[in-house]
């Protein structure tokens, strides 16, 4: 899990992230770091990794976390390519993340593509993509108690989960 009390999150004004650490009711800022992209606008994080996806750019970029929580330097920025057949597909939008006990799933909205990320050594390579219908819009995901992920369509209002059962 994330450092104990620690929480995080996106500044899509000023392209960055910043960190924090509960203190009874209060946030304390811990710092952080630039995004390598244009509106970040989702984090997910671990123990030790912060991924965070950056919309307009489409890239996700993928930071150390310090044991007390605070956010190192890009470790590394995984870049999106494509369009989709919706006027607002008009390049990668990286959406959203999620961590699964394999590696990590990246949803692009702008690319109707959901990409499937394992660690190789000190690095998070792209190993797949799962693509769905064209228009589709892939935004958040979710984990249903028996484990299995769903994904929510915002441009086409659909829900799916049996095209990423292998991922």
């Amino acid at each position: 899990g994330v450092a104990e009390g620690g929480v995080y999150a996106t500044d899509e004004a000023n392209a960055r992230v910043e960190a924090f650490r509960r203190d009874g009711d209060s946030l304390v800022g811990l710092g952080g770091q630039p995004t390598s992209g244009e509106l970040p606008c989702h984090i997910s994080a671990t123990a030790e990794w912060l991924y965070v996806s950056n919309y307009f750019s489409g890239t996700v970029d993928v930071f150390p976390l310090g044991g007390d929580g605070t956010i190192g330097p890009i470790h590394q920025t995984l870049a999106g390519s494509g369009s989709g057949p919706n006027p607002v597909q008009d390049g990668p939008h990286a959406h959203s993340t999620l961590v699964t006990a394999s590696g990590v799933l990246s949803a692009d909205l702008g690319t109707d593509q959901v990409h499937v990320h394992r660690w190789s050594g000190e690095k998070l390579q792209r190993v797949s993509s799962v693509s769905f219908p064209g228009g589709t819009g892939p935004r958040d995901f979710a984990v249903a108690p028996d484990g299995r992920i769903h994904l929510s369509g915002e441009l086409s209002g659909t829900h799916e989960s049996a095209a990423l059962a292998a991922a």
